[in-house]
Protein backbone atom coordinates (compact mmCIF):
# COMPACT_ATOMS: atom_id res chain seq x y z
CA UNK A 1 0.00 0.00 0.00
CA UNK A 2 1.15 3.47 -0.51
CA UNK A 3 0.05 6.36 1.42
CA UNK A 4 -0.25 10.12 0.29
CA UNK A 5 -0.89 13.01 2.87
CA UNK A 6 -3.29 15.21 0.79
CA UNK A 7 -2.06 18.92 2.21
CA UNK A 8 1.40 20.49 2.82
CA UNK A 9 0.40 21.60 6.40
CA UNK A 10 -1.38 19.54 8.69
CA UNK A 11 -4.68 20.62 10.24
CA UNK A 12 -5.40 20.18 14.04
CA UNK A 13 -7.42 17.27 14.77
CA UNK A 14 -7.95 15.95 11.32
CA UNK A 15 -5.97 13.39 9.23
CA UNK A 16 -6.27 13.65 5.33
CA UNK A 17 -4.50 10.86 3.07
CA UNK A 18 -5.13 9.31 -0.30
CA UNK A 19 -4.67 5.30 0.20
CA UNK A 20 -3.43 3.29 -3.28
CA UNK A 21 -3.65 -0.69 -2.77
CA UNK A 22 -2.76 -2.84 -5.71
CA UNK A 23 -4.95 -5.35 -6.61
CA UNK A 24 -5.14 -8.03 -3.90
CA UNK A 25 -3.25 -5.89 -1.55
CA UNK A 26 -3.85 -5.27 2.36
CA UNK A 27 -3.15 -2.83 5.08
CA UNK A 28 -3.85 -2.57 8.78
CA UNK A 29 -5.20 0.27 10.18
CA UNK A 30 -4.25 1.53 13.34
CA UNK A 31 -7.35 2.81 15.68
CA UNK A 32 -7.10 6.16 16.79
CA UNK A 33 -8.07 7.75 20.12
CA UNK A 34 -12.05 6.49 21.44
CA UNK A 35 -14.43 8.71 20.09
CA UNK A 36 -12.51 8.86 16.77
CA UNK A 37 -14.41 9.04 13.02
CA UNK A 38 -12.75 7.89 10.20
CA UNK A 39 -14.46 8.43 6.09
CA UNK A 40 -13.10 6.65 3.58
CA UNK A 41 -13.86 7.52 -0.10
CA UNK A 42 -13.15 4.93 -3.13
CA UNK A 43 -12.39 6.78 -6.35
CA UNK A 44 -11.38 3.81 -8.64
CA UNK A 45 -11.56 0.26 -8.25
CA UNK A 46 -13.27 -1.37 -4.97
CA UNK A 47 -12.16 -1.92 -1.50
CA UNK A 48 -13.41 -3.85 1.43
CA UNK A 49 -12.90 -2.32 4.86
CA UNK A 50 -13.06 -4.71 7.82
CA UNK A 51 -13.78 -2.97 11.17
CA UNK A 52 -15.17 -4.54 14.09
CA UNK A 53 -15.59 -7.68 13.11
CA UNK A 54 -17.64 -6.52 9.94
CA UNK A 55 -16.90 -6.09 6.17
CA UNK A 56 -18.61 -3.47 3.90
CA UNK A 57 -17.38 -3.24 0.43
CA UNK A 58 -16.91 -0.05 -1.78
CA UNK A 59 -17.10 0.58 -5.10
CA UNK A 60 -15.78 3.89 -7.21
CA UNK A 61 -17.66 6.59 -5.74
CA UNK A 62 -19.60 4.99 -2.63
CA UNK A 63 -18.22 7.02 0.81
CA UNK A 64 -17.98 4.88 4.30
CA UNK A 65 -18.03 6.45 8.04
CA UNK A 66 -17.03 4.37 10.75
CA UNK A 67 -15.58 4.72 14.36
CA UNK A 68 -11.91 5.38 14.13
CA UNK A 69 -11.32 3.88 17.35
CA UNK A 70 -12.09 0.30 16.20
CA UNK A 71 -9.80 -2.29 15.07
CA UNK A 72 -9.47 -1.82 11.04
CA UNK A 73 -8.02 -3.38 8.02
CA UNK A 74 -7.74 -2.46 3.67
CA UNK A 75 -8.25 -4.98 1.10
CA UNK A 76 -7.99 -4.42 -2.63
CA UNK A 77 -11.04 -7.07 -3.46
CA UNK A 78 -10.54 -6.10 -6.99
CA UNK A 79 -8.87 -7.32 -10.10
CA UNK A 80 -7.14 -3.11 -10.16
CA UNK A 81 -5.34 -0.68 -8.77
CA UNK A 82 -7.82 0.90 -5.94
CA UNK A 83 -7.60 4.40 -5.04
CA UNK A 84 -9.52 5.90 -1.87
CA UNK A 85 -9.47 9.00 -0.08
CA UNK A 86 -9.30 8.37 3.87
CA UNK A 87 -9.94 11.50 6.21
CA UNK A 88 -10.03 10.89 10.17
CA UNK A 89 -11.50 13.46 12.48
CA UNK A 90 -10.00 12.66 15.59
CA UNK A 91 -11.71 13.37 18.95
CA UNK A 92 -10.91 16.14 20.84
CA UNK A 93 -8.56 15.09 24.27
CA UNK A 94 -9.98 15.51 27.59
CA UNK A 95 -13.56 16.42 25.95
Amino acid sequence: ASIFKLLPDPIPGMEMDRMELQAGGRMGGVPHVPGTKEYLTCVHGEITLHVAGTSHRLEEGDVLAFPGDQAHSYQNSGRRKSVCFSVVVLAPVGV
